[in-house]
């Protein structure tokens, strides 16, 4: 069975990708928002920022991000 891709879906698919990722970084960005944390409306900084950030988090509260992870 052979399925034909157009290049109007190939731009909608990123169009789509695209927009998801925007609203699910506004979504994290007003969320850390309000607990006071900033983070400029880039996709990449709030890319570079999360996992320090969550690093962060747990030494300070002393506890694993996950189950399986040990305590810092």
């Amino acid at each position: 069975m052979t399925y034909w891709v157009t290049l109007p879906d190939l731009v909608k698919s990123n169009r789509t990708l695209w927009h998801f990722n925007a609203v699910l970084s506004n979504e994290i960005r007003g969320l850390l928002a309000e607990f006071g944390i900033v983070i400029a409306t880039s996709i990449g900084r709030l890319r570079k920022a999360l996992p320090e950030f969550l690093i962060l988090l747990c030494q300070i509260t002393q506890k694993p991000l996950f189950a399986w992870q040990k305590t810092f």
